[in-house]
């Protein structure tokens, strides 16, 4: 089980005219596997030491960073890669989990580098990402993001981290009405927030 560390991120709300550096610590209840909140530290200008508290409704179940490693363990392919990859003298070194509060939405993150036999760096292999129960893996952020999106009837066309254009499009299978226009939601709010995407795909590319 991994152990999650407060970390920075590039954030902004509504109201904001630019992105701020916020250091943000998640929190789930005592052996709960479920989300209660979060709190973060902002770092810019007149909010320099101010608290953000976001909690979570108990109504709204959201799964907890534990959960999402487990699914990330529990899935038959990406368990397959890391098994093959841990082996002949190479390491699986899993980066911090990082929560990323979208809007009212949460999404996690979590960057998984390969150190080979006789190499010191680190390489970014995969990223995975959940959203609710839906999970992604990737090379890159956006590849992580396209594929989680898949089986749903939403699109999501927005630049790519090099330049290009990343679609998800499907209707695989069919979500209920409610989660759709979540995941909708999801998508609009990504979709203005390419620069603090972006930059976490640069920052995870440094290694762990």
């Amino acid at each position: 089980e991994q152990t999650i560390e407060p970390y920075f991120i590039l954030w902004s709300d509504e109201d904001a005219t630019e992105p701020e550096f916020l250091l943000v610590m998640p929190f789930t209840p005592r052996e709960r596997p479920l989300m209660a909140g979060w709190l973060a530290g902002r770092s810019d200008g007149e909010n320099l030491g101010r608290l953000i508290a976001y909690k979570i409704p108990h109504e709204r179940q959201i799964l907890g960073p534990a959960q999402f490693e487990a699914t990330i363990g529990g899935d038959p392919d990406l368990s397959h890669r890391l098994n093959l990859w841990n082996q002949g003298g190479s390491s699986v070194i899993r980066g911090n989990i990082i929560t990323l509060p979208i809007g009212n939405e949460l999404l996690h993150i979590e960057p998984i580098y390969l150190e080979a036999a006789g190499q010191s760096l680190p390489e970014l292999q995969i990223v995975a990402v959940m959203h609710e129960e839906r999970l992604g893996y990737g090379p890159t952020l956006q590849d992580a993001l396209a594929h989680m999106l898949r089986g749903s009837t939403a699109v999501m066309a927005t630049e790519g981290i090099e330049g290009g254009t990343a679609a998800a499009e499907s209707a695989a299978q069919t979500v209920g009405p409610t989660q759709q226009q979540r995941i909708e939601t999801l998508i609009r709010q990504m979709d203005a927030m390419q620069e603090q995407l972006r930059e976490l795909q640069r920052e995870m590319e440094r290694g762990p």
